[in-house]
């Protein structure tokens, strides 16, 4: 049988809390307002990122994080590996290292 399958490891991080902050490192699902898993087809958007979440203020979650990669259905460039976000964004004569966000 011949085809265009493959193998993608999606998710690998790791993840650490201290009180109320929270930190993951690596291979993950992002959910911001422009970068997010979008899983409206059979793969969804996952991120090599590094992301920080804390929650001591009462009924507000912060995060920040910077993303490098993303793999998936939002990935024009080749769904089935993770691509530098410079690429996926399109940014051809420019080289950027990632995205920040703060939410």
């Amino acid at each position: 049988m011949k085809g265009n399958s493959f193998i993608l490891v999606s998710e690998a991080y790791l993840d650490a809390k201290w009180g109320n902050t929270t930190v993951l490192l690596g291979r993950q699902t992002v959910e911001t307002p422009h970068a997010n898993s979008d899983d409206n087809r059979m793969m969804p958007n996952y991120f090599e990122a590094y992301t920080i979440s804390n929650t001591d203020i009462q009924d507000v979650i912060l995060n920040a994080g910077f993303i490098t990669e993303m793999a998936g259905a939002g990935n024009v460039i080749d769904t089935s590996k993770f691509v530098k976000m410079g690429e996926t964004l399109g940014i051809q004569n420019e080289e950027i290292d990632g995205l920040y966000y703060l939410i």
